[in-house]
């Protein structure tokens, strides 16, 4: 600019600044018609299917790295006859209980968070229900598949037959050790 009086009216007339109030049910309302944001919802929800399928997939490889593991005291407890119903019964509640306790403590911290988030911005709680009762769902029935996939190890560990496997190979390795 030359630094003149109607050089800087034209810089003021060209950069004019103006802001838009919108409230918040405006604002969702515009998300709402926006077909972007529908494909990141999809996209979070397959995240997450994924997340709970490796978790899934963690949690069914740990069990059945404990049933290994106790091998020996299942199949003592078979021995002496305790019945194959009672040892599947316990091994589901070692595995199920504290899964499903962790998911209602999962929803019940996602809900206070949610519920915090809402009151520290001052807006009504808007919950997603439906995302939340399907990715409940989901995680429910993850549990119990992961219980149940559990329960063919359980059939192979509590043979009889790996005690006196275990027996021959503990008196081998005492031998070599003298």
């Amino acid at each position: 600019t030359d630094g003149s009086v109607t050089a800087l009216d034209r810089i003021r007339t060209v950069s004019t600044w103006s802001a838009s109030v919108e409230t918040s049910a405006e604002i969702r309302t515009a998300a709402a018609r926006r077909p972007g944001l529908d494909g990141v919802s999809k996209l979070l929800t397959l995240a997450v299917l994924f997340l709970l399928m490796v978790c899934g997939a963690t949690v069914l490889v740990a069990s059945i790295d404990w049933m290994a593991e106790r091998r020996r005291t299942l199949a003592v407890l078979s021995a002496v006859g305790v019945a194959s119903g009672v040892l599947r019964r316990s091994v589901m509640a070692q595995i199920a209980v504290p899964l499903l306790f962790a998911l209602a403590a999962g929803v019940a911290g996602a809900l206070a968070v949610t519920w915090l988030l809402f009151t520290a911005v001052q807006e009504p709680v808007v919950l997603a229900g439906r995302q939340l009762a399907t990715t409940t769902a989901l995680a429910a029935v993850l549990v119990l598949f992961t219980t149940a996939a559990t329960l063919p190890w359980l059939r192979i560990a509590r043979d009889p037959e790996l005690l006196r496997n275990m027996q021959l190979r503990s008196g081998v390795s005492s031998f070599l050790v003298m």
